[in-house]
């Protein structure tokens, strides 16, 4: 995992967040620190970088995490816009919420991963700078124990990586690489 970071992605590291530039240096994240990577797959435009947050204490001892990743899609290949917006329309049921930060969709519902409810965020948008669609899916365990605002917490979470995302490598506004 490290030696993929290492040449596809710019990292940055202040005392509390770690910058991370994805999909050729063109989209921007910033991270607190102590989120650990637990996935990154670069492929061009195409990028998934994922983590486990560690906030939970109520998650000690158990299987069950708060996870967060994030996917850039190249919106120029057909395959992948087709999959950008069918996941959309996949999730969308009755018991879903949709909810708006910013220019982004977010849509809330509830999984289940064994017999463990999950709630999960998936929030999307089309960059209006880049022909790059940007996807984030947020899940955590709805566990007895968990802090009586987590959920609460969690969505803090998504809106101050959505604001993170909002900014565009000034250096590559063109495509360039």
């Amino acid at each position: 995992i490290v030696f993929g970071l290492i040449f596809s992605a710019i990292i940055a590291n202040n005392d509390q967040f770690n910058t991370i530039w994805l999909a050729k240096n063109k989209i921007k994240i910033q991270v607190p620190c102590d989120w650990e990577i637990i996935v990154h797959s670069p492929n061009n435009l195409s990028s998934s970088i994922g983590f486990q947050l560690m906030t939970n204490k109520a998650e000690d001892g158990t299987a069950h995490s708060t996870n967060i990743v994030v996917n850039t899609i190249d919106l120029t290949n057909l395959d992948e816009n087709l999959s950008f917006v069918k996941s959309v329309i996949k999730k969308t049921t009755p018991e879903s919420i949709q909810l708006d930060y910013k220019k982004w969709a977010i849509q809330q519902w509830v999984g289940i991963q064994d017999k463990v409810s999950y709630t999960i965020y998936d929030a999307k948008v089309v960059h209006d700078k880049t022909s790059l669609g940007v996807h984030i899916r947020l899940a955590f365990p709805n566990l007895p124990d968990n802090p009586k605002d987590y959920n609460q917490q969690m969505k803090t979470i998504i809106e101050k990586l959505i604001s993170s995302i909002n900014e565009i490598n000034p250096d590559n506004k063109k495509g360039k690489d």
